[in-house]
């Protein structure tokens, strides 16, 4: 049986966690996304009305999620990945995430090369455009799979 590699990239809002999700996924990663799963259980909760009207019901939803277990998100996101999926990456993680799912391969995405890590694992800087920053994160797939 092959090996799954779960890849969750986690970093400040706007370093590019979401476009590192999204080359993996063209290079054959399946991609799963915490916020989807936050989202479907808030449209079970809530009407598309009071979710548009209030932004920060999302927000609350996914706080109640993790006060009631630390891997309460990832688990539901886990547990939607198909089987036969080897390759997997994960949008959304935050630190709450990456302390509850130790399987899950940490590549942390920074602004500088002097940012100092915040996690233990992979860091990319992301100092570079957008099309050298993608030729990266395919670089990086190589590291992971050795890993």
């Amino acid at each position: 049986m092959k090996q799954k590699i779960i890849v969750g990239f986690v970093g400040d809002e706007g370093v590019g966690k979401t476009t590192a999700s999204n080359v993996l996924s063209k290079e054959g990663f399946y991609k799963v996304s915490l916020m989807a799963k936050v989202e479907e259980v808030a449209k079970y909760l809530f009407t598309s009305e009071e979710l548009a009207a209030d932004g920060s019901i999302l927000k609350e939803v996914k706080r109640r999620g993790n006060a009631t277990y630390s891997g309460y998100w990832i688990n539901l996101a886990l547990m939607s990945i198909p089987e036969k999926k080897d390759l997997i990456v994960i949008d959304g993680l935050e630190d709450i995430d990456t302390q509850a799912c130790p399987i899950i391969k940490i590549v942390e995405i920074v602004k500088s090369d002097e940012d100092t890590p915040m996690y233990k694992g992979l860091k990319v800087v992301n100092d570079v455009g957008k099309k050298e920053f993608k030729e990266k994160i395919k670089t990086l797939i190589k590291t992971l799979s050795k890993k």
